[in-house]
């Protein structure tokens, strides 16, 4: 997951979220979210902070820049 991720670019203000490519830290909480062709789309992050959950996700721009747009924010709330 995280060698396709490193792939992933974003054009400016939002190059930011383009990988470093540096090893992330705690990789056991992230999980991938894949299309059907099982293709990286998107990842979740989870984190407990006590007795609250903590959770963020970061998707492909394309699916970002769709004209429908993808809600993938009900999907760690079920997971």
């Amino acid at each position: 997951m995280f060698r396709e991720h490193d792939t992933w670019r974003y054009d400016p203000p939002y190059d930011f979220y383009s990988s470093d490519g540096l090893p992330v830290k705690n990789p056991e909480r992230f999980f991938a979210a894949r299309d059907d062709d099982g293709a990286l789309i998107g990842f979740y992050f989870f984190e407990l902070h006590g007795d609250a959950l903590f959770y963020g996700s970061q998707f492909t721009k394309d699916i970002l820049s769709r004209s429908v747009p993808y809600r993938p924010a009900p999907a760690p709330l079920t997971f």
